[in-house]
C-alpha cells in the first residue's frame, strides 16, 4: 500500500498493455518512464493536443497547463489547437469552485469537436486556432 491505496508492480512494458485494457485510477512511476506513458494516455483521448493537465499540491495551490510541447514550426501561423489550454482552464476553474464556467467552457469544447464542422487540422479539419476558438466562444455565449 502507498498511502493507503493498492497498487500493483509492473515491469516497464506492462502499463502499455495495462493502459489500453483497464481503467486506471493513478499511475506513479519516476520522470523517465512517465513521459512515455503519460503520451500514451493522452493517445487514448484523443492526442496531446486535446489533453489537459493540472499539478495541485497539498497545501492546494495549482497549476494548469497544457501537456503538449511549444511547436516552434507553427507559432504565429494560426494553426495551433487551443483545446488542452482550454481543457485545463477548465480544470483551474473546476479547482476554484467555479463550477459553471467550467461547465460551459467544456460544454462548447466538447459540442464543437463533436460536430466535426469547425476543427483544426490536427483533429481532421481545415479551421484555423481562431476560427476553433471563435466557434466555441459563440457556443459558450448562447448558453448565456
Amino acid at each position: 500500500m502507498l498511502i493507503g491505496l493498492p497498487f500493483r508492480g509492473l515491469f516497464v512494458l506492462s502499463p502499455c498493455l495495462f493502459f489500453v485494457c483497464v481503467y486506471v485510477c493513478v499511475f506513479v512511476c519516476m520522470w523517465f518512464f512517465f513521459l512515455p506513458f503519460s503520451d500514451l494516455c493522452a493517445g487514448l483521448i484523443g492526442g496531446l493536443g486535446v489533453t489537459p493537465s493540472g499539478n495541485i499540491g497539498a497545501n492546494g495551490v495549482a497549476i494548469f497547463e497544457s501537456v503538449h510541447g511549444t511547436a516552434p514550426d507553427i507559432a504565429g501561423k494560426d494553426l495551433a489547437n487551443p483545446t488542452a489550454l482550454l481543457l485545463s482552464a477548465v480544470m483551474m476553474l473546476r479547482h476554484m469552485e467555479m463550477q459553471d464556467f467550467a461547465m460551459k467552457i467544456e460544454t462548447a469544447c466538447f459540442e464543437t469537436i463533436k460536430d466535426q464542422k469547425v476543427l483544426t487540422k490536427d483533429l481532421g479539419g481545415n479551421a484555423k486556432c481562431s476560427e476553433f476558438t471563435a466557434e466555441i466562444c459563440r457556443r459558450v455565449r448562447a448558453m448565456e
